[in-house]
């Protein structure tokens, strides 16, 4: 579980170096439980992918946060706790929110949907189109983000293991992801 923790403090100093970005990272009730028999490798790369996402695509550069009266410093916070009998791993950013307009853009540029199609879909469901495979919102890939594979894996690796992964999102507030892991029998 520290060792979670470090790798998660670690990789946001990197990101946030990168993209010149000002982040802090938060742990809140993040717990583990040692019975549960979860592949810690695999909620590693959960970790490592939402906040890769939520630094690169959430959190905005200093200067614009100014802007837009928010603290230079963006903050992506991490828990994990358990209800029922699954894992609630979240992460959460007070970002920019998901670019829902972009997201559209994009995935009628690629292709994979008509103007008429999104038109029709509401905010939820236009969310929903980060899962989708091969779309990003950026226009060049870098080393953490742009090649539109990472939240899609998340996605079906979850889904896979019969979780569940939602995602709530307000413009200009936040974006926050919670991954709902069963534990192993």
């Amino acid at each position: 579980q520290e060792l979670l923790m470090q790798t998660a403090r670690d990789l946001a100093v990197r990101v946030a170096q990168r993209e010149e970005k000002e982040v802090q990272i938060i742990f809140d009730s993040f717990t583990i439980p040692e019975d549960g028999n979860f592949d810690i490798s695999n909620i590693k790369k959960y970790i490592i992918q939402l906040v890769k996402n939520a630094i690169t695509h959430g959190i905005e550069s200093p200067e614009k946060r100014e802007r837009f009266g928010k603290s230079r410093i963006g903050t992506v916070t991490i828990g994990a706790v358990v209800e029922d009998d699954s894992l609630v791993l979240s992460v959460y950013d007070d970002g920019m929110g998901l670019q829902l307009d972009d997201l559209r853009r994009r995935a009628i540029e690629k292709g994979a949907y008509t103007e008429e199609t999104l038109k029709t879909w509401p905010r939820e469901k236009l969310a929903q189109l980060v899962f989708a495979p091969g779309l990003s919102t950026l226009d060049n890939a870098g080393l953490d983000a742009g090649r539109g594979i990472g939240l899609d894996l998340v996605h079906h690796e979850i889904r896979r293991v019969g979780g569940k992964i939602s995602l709530s999102t307000a413009p200009g507030k936040h974006t926050r992801f919670a991954l709902r892991l069963p534990f192993n029998k």
